[in-house]
């Protein structure tokens, strides 16, 4: 009697953890367990082939047997910053897309308090801000919504928190307002700036910067116009406006890019010189989809020299 208990306790806590997973795109996960746990890719295939209802348990005993959940918290706090961003990503977008914000970040609170994967805290903790982050740049959610589900949570006699929160407020206040008035600065003429490169970079707003409302807005970024939002990379993407901001600025006159690349750092509050050694980063990449989509937005200028 006490193992059936036990085998049921198992089976509803595996119910729990995959109502909100989307078991359809766990590909790019098993890809990431595969790198950290050689052989993890064929031990799930024949476990679904088998319909085991106890794949958890056999899963968790295989990364037990290589190395533990030790083994993916380091191999995560040493990956560089590309390929922490895709495994963030990854895990992400493994919920089902339907899964509430805030039930995403209670059972990933609940996962790091999981015996076992208290080791994983750091990784869980930055998938979990990267959700929070997730639902305020698209809009959907406010600093304040959180707020007060953080509240909610406080007042069930939970200790929960998030602590990402105080980061975003913080590096808000940070943010110089860009200003609608006219800019001192003289600005480019926006034929220096080819329609057809800056139609192609647009393509990864929302994917490489933060998105921005129109098309028109990101050109009056990019010429320095009247404008009034701000170019600000994706998480974990930076490398990709650092490698946009260099090539563009390499197509102006070099009477014209000191005025245009100064002004245009300073409103992103980047340094010359760090995006002069990074901006080739991300092509240089270990990981194969940070280093595709560099090579992407890069052949979008190297295309346009060659049609000259």
């Amino acid at each position: 009697m006490f193992k059936f208990i036990q085998r049921f306790k198992n089976f509803w806590h595996n119910m729990q953890l995959l109502q909100y997973l989307d078991t359809n795109a766990f590909e790019s996960c098993v890809d990431i367990m595969e790198k950290v746990y050689p052989g993890y890719k064929t031990l799930l295939s024949n476990l679904i082939d088998r319909h085991q209802i106890s794949i958890v348990k056999k899963v968790f005993a295989f990364i037990n047997e290589n190395g533990g959940t030790q083994k993916l918290a380091d191999y995560y706090n040493n990956a560089d910053s590309t390929e922490k961003q895709s495994m963030i990503d990854a895990f992400n977008k493994a919920f089902k897309q339907d899964a509430a914000f805030e039930e995403k970040v209670l059972l990933l609170t609940k996962l790091s308090h999981l015996k076992g994967f208290d080791i994983l805290a750091n990784t869980l903790g930055d998938v979990k801000d990267n959700v929070v982050v997730g639902s305020i740049q698209s809009g959907q959610r406010t600093i304040d919504d959180w707020k007060a589900f953080v509240r909610h949570e406080q007042e069930r006699g939970s200790d929960f928190k998030l602590g990402i929160l105080d980061q975003i407020v913080s590096q808000a206040a940070k943010v110089p307002e860009v200003s609608d008035e006219p800019k001192e600065v003289e600005a480019p003429n926006i034929t220096l700036f080819p329609d057809e490169i800056l139609d192609q970079l647009y393509e990864y707003n929302g994917t490489a910067f933060l998105t921005l409302p129109s098309l028109d807005e990101f050109k009056r970024i990019i010429v320095r116009g009247q404008h009034t939002q701000k170019l600000t990379p994706c998480p974990g993407k930076t490398a990709f406006l650092y490698l946009i901001i260099y090539r563009l600025s390499l197509i102006l006159p070099e009477d014209k890019r000191s005025i245009w690349y100064d002004d245009i750092l300073k409103e992103c509050g980047f340094e010359k010189e760090t995006v002069r050694k990074k901006a080739s980063s991300a092509l240089e990449s270990s990981n194969d989809a940070t280093r595709k989509m560099a090579r992407r937005i890069n052949d979008i200028f190297d295309d346009y020299l060659k049609s000259k």
